[in-house]
């Protein structure tokens, strides 16, 4: 039997069916008026007593027992698509919102777009409706938050004012769609469509098998050299040995997947005891997984950087041996030609910075011996130009600590002991951490987390708790190297990659394959929502790995049949994901729709209307769709299509 409806609701005959769900989905927001695209749900579907929500548009997804209310906000909702729910609730509604100050800062974009027309008109329209809007009390909130960026930045350097964290942390969701909006390109759909290849290809390169294979035996070869490095420069010291071994770790506080150094680890090492980082270490060195090394290639760069600019360290003079002896060599040797890429690289930032390495050798001077050069930094051809260009560019701010008693009531969670206190920073804040994603969930998911990953994060019921780079870091889409992304509907995540820019330079001196270490750049920081393949093909480059911005995914190094398929499953091609034209006639957003699987559906986001659609867990019934009395809608774009019997 079917639930009562609401005053004013009546079951349209709209309305097509079988289902096998009982879920109902409304739908409150307004269209974006930046894009021109209506915001969608796409459809629901039940699957191993899950119930799968998939949609598009702004606004953000919310969740409650009844069409009435209490609303919660879904966490991460508009970064985890298509959204997974247990399906043991009787009943469970849905609904994208749009707040009023959400639907403020649409016209607002809107009239920024129309400000920038070369139709006098319309500029002038802008201009007078601009003035309107910035003399209305009603509008100050909306006009305040157009700086977000601006006010992030301030807060984030320690020069921002309670109150503008006060104004950040009482619009939260408002923040988080306006970096949506941050990110949004040219083509919204085809940019869709390439964040969604994106995704695909990284999941699939985690997967075992023939894709990862390559990957693993190279990252398995330069983690030998890794391994015989630390052998060498600390032979006949154990302890400096597992000192150098227990720094190739990353906490796994840090929120970064392969992350495996815990408190236990930390509190030994302070008082001398080495012995399970170093096991843990060398497990990772032998068999770890892409994310496991990726984090080690990236401690590593830091070690071998301070011992070859230190010339009174124990290492250096063992480097200098190293790289004067043409018989150290081997494919899983650390030998004369690593050491000479290290000593070489030492001493071209030597002769750019004659003087302050020689008093105090800070994280900083270390990071900075691996930087591009002036000559490899050049406009034009050299090797790093656009990596370098992008990073002097102001184009990222961190996401700054707001208060606690917001963050807490946007995720749900329960009213915090300090309310007024604040949160960390970046990836230390509740925003950027995936605190309602389970280990055994993300593992459902795809992200083949290791038995050690497993245990540092508390086993398979606990929280994932991983950082995710869209929320830590926000993006000024002024900034070339964003805006030039965005106006080819490239997607952008968070700016160009220094973390790619560090990983390539410890393969560089390992004699590690470019096209292979990129891949393994790929697989760790897409899926982790941390940088696009734009980022990280800029970023990875100058160290030999082609990528050239026009087309994308060419020259990945991944077979064309491979990513034909991926493409294919995603109702595209690969043809059309490198820029080219799809079939005529279609429109993206269509075949992107009919690719999914059982049961999806479209219904067009109507102006403050709730609507939506519901069914009995089992027996093929009509299902019903649930609207307002007296909405009107066009007939071409108000359907549901036939669902299949699970």
């Amino acid at each position: 039997m079917s639930p009562p409806l609401p005053p004013g609701f009546h079951r349209s005959s709209r309305a097509l069916g079988p289902w096998q769900v009982w879920v109902f989905l409304a739908i409150l927001g307004l269209p974006s008026r930046v894009s021109g695209d209506v915001g969608f749900i796409e459809g629901i579907s039940r699957r191993d007593d899950s119930v799968i929500v998939e949609w598009t548009g702004g606004g953000y997804l919310q969740r409650a027992s009844s069409l009435q209310g209490p609303w919660n906000s879904i966490y991460l909702a508009e970064d985890l698509r298509p959204r997974r729910f247990d399906a043991k609730d009787p009943m469970v509604f849905f609904r994208i919102y749009q707040s009023p100050v959400e639907q403020q800062l649409d016209e607002l974009a809107h009239l920024r777009r129309d400000l920038e027309s070369t139709d006098p008109a319309i500029q002038s329209r802008a201009r007078i409706r601009r003035e309107e809007l910035s003399n209305d009390p009603g509008w100050g909130e909306a006009l305040s938050l157009e700086r977000f960026f601006d006010i992030a930045e301030a807060l984030g350097q320690g020069k921002g004012t309670p109150e503008q964290t006060a104004l950040l942390s009482r619009n939260i969701p408002a923040i988080l769609v306006e970096q949506q909006r941050a990110r949004m390109g040219s083509d919204p759909g085809v940019q869709a469509l390439r964040e969604s290849f994106e995704r695909a290809v990284s999941m699939a390169l985690l997967s075992p098998g023939p894709l990862r294979d390559p990957i693993d035996a190279e990252l398995g070869r330069i983690s030998a050299k890794v391994l015989d490095y630390v052998v060498q420069t600390r032979a006949g010291d154990r302890v400096g040995m597992e000192r150098a071994l227990y720094d190739l770790h990353s906490d796994v506080s840090s929120g970064f997947g392969g992350s495996l150094r815990t408190p236990a680890m930390v509190e030994a090492a302070e008082e001398g005891h080495f012995e399970d980082s170093t096991r843990v270490l060398l497990e990772v060195l032998r068999n770890g997984n892409i994310r496991e090394r990726f984090r080690m290639l990236i401690r590593f760069l830091m070690l071998m950087g301070r011992d070859a600019l230190d010339d009174t360290s124990a290492a250096h003079p063992v480097l200098v041996r190293i790289a004067a002896d043409p018989d150290v060599a081997g494919t899983f040797q650390f030998g004369a030609r690593e050491a000479k890429r290290l000593l070489d690289r030492v001493l071209l930032y030597r002769l750019e910075h004659p003087a302050p390495w020689q008093q105090t050798i800070t994280s900083s001077n270390v990071l900075e011996v691996f930087y591009p050069t002036l000559e490899e930094a050049m406009p034009g051809t050299r090797i790093h130009a656009d990596h370098a260009k992008a990073r002097t560019e102001r184009y990222q701010a961190k996401l700054p600590g707001l208060f606690r008693g917001d963050v807490y009531r946007f995720l749900g969670l329960p009213s915090p002991a300090a309310p007024e206190e604040r949160t960390a920073d970046a990836e230390n804040n509740p925003l950027a951490r995936t605190l309602f994603l389970t280990v055994r969930q993300g593992q459902q998911r795809g992200f083949f987390l290791s038995s050690r990953e497993i245990d540092d994060l508390g086993g398979w019921d606990a929280r994932m708790d991983w950082a995710v780079g869209t929320r830590a870091n926000l993006v000024l889409p002024s900034s070339d190297f964003v805006a030039s992304a965005l106006r080819a509907s490239l997607p952008i995540k968070c700016g160009v990659s220094g973390t790619t820019y560090r990983v390539m330079s410890s393969a560089r001196i390992l004699g590690g394959d470019p096209v292979l270490v990129r891949l393994a750049v790929i697989a760790a920081l897409q899926s982790s929502d941390s940088h696009s393949f734009h980022e990280i093909g800029t970023s990875a480059k100058g160290f030999g790995a082609p990528y050239d911005p026009l087309k994308p995914y060419s020259n990945l190094g991944i077979s064309e049949s491979v990513l034909e398929a991926i493409a294919a499953s995603l109702g595209t091609t690969l043809a059309e994901l490198n820029g080219g034209s799809t079939a005529p006639g279609v429109d993206s957003r269509e075949s992107r729709s009919r690719s999914k699987g059982p049961a999806w559906g479209r219904i067009p986001m109507a102006e403050n209307q709730p609507v939506g659609w519901g069914a009995p867990w089992s027996g093929d019934v009509p299902t019903d769709l649930i609207e307002p009395r007296g909405v009107t809608r066009r007939a071409s774009r108000s359907f549901l299509l036939q669902g299949r019997s699970r």
